[in-house]
């Protein structure tokens, strides 16, 4: 099964500037969120396409703009979920402390957090929030102050969920700590969050069936 995503590409960010590098990166990372992904007999690969526009129309477009956002560590946000025309935000700003001012953010890390939003339009969640696939599910308990306040939350993988396709996954934040662990400390090398579990992927085929239904 092949997934095809044509992405339109709005670029409002002032130190952002490497698209054409942004373009290829998100090309080559795309593919590779499917690349060995099996359930049963059935293998899922991926493909996009990139339109660079002045102007996305929120409720049309199946779109991505970046924003620059001095004051937060990275990330985006999805504004509108639906597999057919949503809207989200990226920030390219590098606003880590230490790094210059007006610094962007490495354009394959960039890509990556586009991709991460495009697999929220489709249904999947955060490996630690409710509704997740099982397959990747962390149940994450608050444990509580008597006075209300939060002290940690308590971390642990679900009933049929697996470490190693939860260390890689996309939608995995590095500072997410599981038993304890910091989960970017389980990969022996560089922790790449690159690919989508085979139960996102059921998440992503439901979430399109259903958004056709609506539709029709």
């Amino acid at each position: 099964m092949d997934f095809q995503v044509k992405l339109k590409l709005k670029n409002d960010s002032e130190v952002f500037k490497d698209l054409k590098g942004l373009q290829n990166e998100l090309i080559k990372q795309f593919p590779g969120l499917f690349k060995d992904v099996r359930d049963g007999n059935t293998t899922y690969s991926g493909s996009i396409s990139i339109e660079f526009v002045d102007e996305l129309k929120k409720g049309v477009d199946f779109g991505t703009a970046l924003v620059d956002d001095p004051g937060t560590p990275g990330g985006g946000l999805t504004t509108f979920v639906n597999t057919k025309v949503n809207g989200n935000t990226v920030n390219p700003y590098d606003s880590r402390s230490g790094v210059a001012l007006n610094t962007p953010r490495e354009t394959a890390t960039v890509a990556r957090d586009i991709l991460h939003e495009l697999i929220h339009t489709a249904g999947p969640n955060h490996t630690d929030d409710a509704n997740q696939a099982t397959d990747i599910q962390i149940i994450a308990t608050p444990i509580m102050a008597p006075d209300g306040s939060l002290i940690r939350v308590n971390r642990i993988l679900g009933p049929g969920a697996r470490l190693d396709l939860i260390i890689h996954n996309i939608m995995s934040y590095p500072g997410i700590k599981l038993n304890g662990k910091p989960i970017n400390e389980y990969v022996p090398n560089k922790f790449d969050r690159s690919k989508v579990s085979p139960g996102q992927i059921l998440q992503i085929i439901k979430q399109i069936d259903t958004d056709e239904q609506k539709t029709k």
